[in-house]
């Protein structure tokens, strides 16, 4: 398998060329991933549109709708502003290069294609995609549970004021009446709820702290491999 992904990759590849397309085909089909091939910036993307991809490797000059001008629009597309798309060009001079990186691209690859850098260029994109999808679960995993923490140090107020009220009503009323032991059952219950909720506010706390402890971990790694 060429990433970490669960399943292999998809990716989509664009060049009007049939024999550049085809080459490109070849590569990243024996490189471990799925790969669907179009020939023109339309079809790029209704497939972007419609499927869903993990890469986009394209031509810089699709006939139909340019590259950058692809580029543009996927950004603007709901849940595919993540979406990798690396160039492969012919033209490889800084003002070109410039404006293709400010309309979002991730990376490019210049004509003719090598085959081990090609395969290097579609690893590192797709192991980025992989780290912001991580990166995103965990923050939304710290978002719920501070969400839950906060639920229940607000239920935790009403269910001692509850408490509270059913003590002095215990003490008001006989034990041989029929309330009495309502009231009691109702304070078990009162109870439970009180201990549940405790029990959540210590598990959401631990919680955030180990996911915490995960993206500071993540970030060290990530440095240390940088070093």
């Amino acid at each position: 398998m060429a990433s970490n992904f669960p399943e292999p990759a998809r990716i989509l590849v664009a060049d009007s060329d049939q024999i550049v397309r085809h080459t490109l085909v070849d590569i990243l089909t024996n490189g471990g991933w799925q790969v669907k091939p179009v020939a023109d910036g339309n079809a790029v993307l209704d497939m972007v549109s419609s499927e869903d991809f993990d890469l986009v490797v394209m031509d810089m000059m699709l006939p139909g709708i340019a590259g950058p001008e692809i580029c543009q629009r996927i950004r603007q597309l709901p849940d595919r502003a993540d979406l990798p798309i690396i160039f492969v060009t012919g033209s490889v001079d800084d003002d070109t290069l410039r404006a293709a990186l400010d309309t979002g691209l991730t990376d490019f690859v210049s004509k003719p294609v090598r085959s081990v850098e090609l395969k290097i260029r579609v690893k590192a994109a797709l192991g980025y995609r992989l780290a912001v999808k991580k990166m995103v679960r965990s923050q939304s995993m710290v978002d719920l549970m501070a969400t839950a923490g906060s639920v229940c140090h607000e239920l935790n107020q009403p269910l001692q004021f509850i408490m509270g009220t059913i003590q002095l009503a215990l003490m008001d009323v006989p034990r041989d009446q029929m309330i009495f032991k309502q009231l009691l059952a109702i304070k078990e219950k009162t109870e439970l709820m009180g201990s549940i909720t405790r029990r959540l506010m210590d598990i959401t706390r631990g919680g955030i702290g180990i996911c915490s402890s995960e993206k500071v971990m993540g970030k060290t790694e990530k440095a240390s491999d940088n070093i």
